[in-house]
């Protein structure tokens, strides 16, 4: 038989009311939501015949009323077919601003396109929003021909010896 005090009960009570509050009262506040970015950004590609892409780039405003700048910023490993790759002015709340370009890689290399989005402030501050996509990522590199395995025999053994380059 198990003796305990009442006030050791009382004890433990309050220990548990503390560590239940701790974890879903008071733990709370590290669970909340935390705000939007002030752009929601978005950076497609769809591949299109004889080598061309089609890039769009979205940005909606989650809170509007800031000076924005708008760059689909392409290396000089790509060319600019058709459409616009900067654009500047004011973003409402809500609003989507959407831009579309159509490229043509002039290499096989991978190539990273940036999208990218500068929100000025009323007070001289400004910030910097990226979204990426990479071009030419898919392809294999070549593979290197090796030589196939030499069977060998050690005693009752079968030995599979392979040639590396």
């Amino acid at each position: 038989m198990i003796l305990v005090k009442k006030s050791q009960i009382v004890k433990w009570g309050v220990l548990l009311v503390v560590f239940v509050f701790l974890c879903f009262g008071g733990g709370a506040s590290a669970m909340a939501v935390k705000p939007a970015p002030p752009l929601s950004l978005s950076l497609t590609k769809v591949d299109l015949p004889n080598g061309k892409v089609e890039l769009t780039f979205r940005a909606t405003a989650n809170d509007g009323g800031h000076n924005t700048a708008l760059e689909i910023d392409l290396p000089s490993s790509v060319l600019l077919i058709d459409g616009e790759a900067r654009w500047e002015g004011t973003l409402s709340a809500k609003e989507e601003k959407v831009m579309r370009a159509v490229i043509r890689p002039i290499v096989t290399e991978p190539i990273r396109i940036v999208g990218k989005a500068t929100l000025y402030f009323p007070d001289g501050d400004s910030m910097v929003q990226r979204s990426v996509v990479l071009l030419n990522a898919s392809r294999e590199k070549p593979e290197i021909p090796s030589e196939p395995p030499v069977l060998k025999k050690q005693g009752d053994r079968t030995i599979l010896e392979f040639k590396g380059k």
